[in-house]
């Protein structure tokens, strides 16, 4: 056996976590090891986030040639090459993928390991004869679709975030099952590409989310066409006579059928935890995940973990904030914690929905009724009328000292919108301070002004500064 490696961190996983940490690391200086068995970039770039918003791109574009009349255009039905859809993904995976490279990593300083990485002891990592004994380690191995222990499910062929964009052929009729948000993206983008679909969920759909504005995206995609049944159980699996699946439901007691022909898994996922040995190293961990404080650190001083394998909704942008953060600790010297409530969530539909902080509940059970809740319209502005985009509006809360707590958008664009309010959340600003900002005209930009901008206004008027100015619509 060689000698040991001593770098300053190692990181055991190579995808969207485990490359933000390592590359930041070693352009800061730090003598970095990355432990990797599959393909860097993991989940995100080959299975996830990238190749999924890949496909909602070429969904997108075939609904809007059928959407042009209002422009003076006549709509057209694209003819969709299912192959050619496929190859579109696997371009835009390959144009990424060299980002994320063992030969882009090596250039930053970074030592790529190939191997299973698994602890010895409470300050040794294995990968296979290697031994690493750094002055930190960082848990980076993400998640994996979970398999709902369904009657009869092993018996039929089913797809999961592994295997699905493998495909190559149109659907005639998707089920799918989970009722997430990128359940939901997926459901849209397959029957854009003029598949039937189906969606169910045990629970409710996007329990994560304001209901008030999770109820406009799932009226929308029952409009397109998605048959949603929420509440409902899955009881048991079986091929379907003359081919396909058949799926038998309950809900409240009454029973029915769901007969489709080919089945999507999308429902919970599970930490990536096997075979790492964590006992050895001494890290507290179930079968959620494992335990970190707020800086992330595990119950073994050494060893840290950020992203999927900590438990809690899969997000590649978590596993980079938290990354982030430990590139600063680690390297820096700073003392940052995470901000889970700064992190943004959203969901790149068709109307998209993005939410950051708290939502309106939460506020209203901290401050009750010094609490403000701020609204404004797409309708209200003059570039989604240019673009008829119009759905949708903006809702922002916020404290009894005007800081803002939280924001959630439901329309087109939301994903980047929802910005201006993660920097308002991690810096505290007040409801005044964005309402002071300048956006470019015409821009959807200026939904997010606007919103503060009507609560400064009625301020404004209670004060008697503005004689008869009244609160504007939609603020409460």
């Amino acid at each position: 056996m060689s000698e040991p490696l001593k770098p300053d961190i190692c990181v055991i996983g190579g995808g969207a976590g485990g490359i933000t940490l390592a590359a930041s690391a070693a352009q800061l200086g730090a003598r970095v090891v990355l432990v990797e068995r599959g393909q860097l970039g993991g989940d995100n770039l080959y299975r996830g986030t990238i190749p999924s918003k890949a496909l909602m791109a070429a969904a997108n574009r075939a609904f809007s040639v059928r959407q042009t009349r209002a422009f003076g255009i006549t709509p057209l039905t694209p003819a969709i090459n299912f192959r050619a859809v496929g190859d579109h993904i696997q371009s835009v995976v390959n144009a990424i993928a060299p980002n994320e490279s063992a030969e882009r990593l090596a250039g930053f300083g970074v030592q790529v390991l190939r191997g299973f990485g698994k602890f010895d002891s409470r300050e040794t990592v294995l990968v296979d004869d290697r031994v690493v004994a750094a002055r930190s380690f960082v848990i980076a191995t993400g998640s994996s679709p979970a398999i709902p222990p369904i009657e009869g499910l092993r018996k039929v062929p089913f797809l999961t975030s592994d295997t699905l964009f493998g495909n190559s052929v149109r659907f005639e009729h998707l089920i799918v099952l989970g009722g997430s948000g990128h359940a939901m993206e997926l459901a849209q983008a397959y029957l854009r590409l003029g598949s039937r679909v189906t969606l169910i969920a045990r629970e409710r759909f996007l329990p994560e989310f304001d209901p008030e504005l999770a109820k406009p995206l799932i009226a929308k995609l029952t409009e397109e066409g998605v048959q949603l049944a929420e509440g409902v159980s899955c009881d048991r699996i079986e091929p379907a006579e003359g081919g396909g699946i058949r799926i038998h439901v309950s809900k409240d007691g009454d029973v029915d059928t769901v007969d489709g022909t080919h089945l999507l898994i999308a429902g919970q996922r599970l930490p990536n935890i096997e075979g790492l040995e964590l006992a050895k190293a001494g890290v507290e961990h179930d079968p959620s995940g494992i335990t970190v404080s707020n800086r992330l650190r595990t119950s073994n001083r050494l060893v840290y973990a950020i992203g999927d394998v900590t438990g809690g909704a899969s997000s590649a942008t978590r596993a980079r904030h938290e990354a982030n953060i430990l590139v600063r600790r680690l390297v820096l010297g700073s003392q940052a914690v995470t901000q889970p409530h700064a992190v943004p969530s959203v969901i790149f539909t068709s109307p998209a929905l993005a939410h950051v902080g708290m939502d309106e509940n939460a506020a209203r059970e901290k401050y009750g009724r010094s609490m403000r809740v701020l609204r404004w319209p797409f309708s209200e502005n003059d570039r989604a009328v240019v673009e008829r985009e119009t759905e949708g509006y903006v809702k922002v809360v916020a404290g009894p000292s005007g800081r803002i707590l939280g924001a959630t958008i439901i329309g087109e664009a939301a994903a980047e919108l929802i910005q201006t309010w993660c920097l308002a959340v991690t810096s505290g600003l007040t409801v005044a301070q964005v309402a002071e900002s300048i956006a470019p005209y015409p821009t959807l930009a200026e939904t997010n002004i606007k919103t503060a901008q009507g609560c400064t206004l009625e301020r404004s008027a209670a004060t008697g500064l503005m004689g008869a100015m009244r609160l504007l619509p939609g603020q409460s």
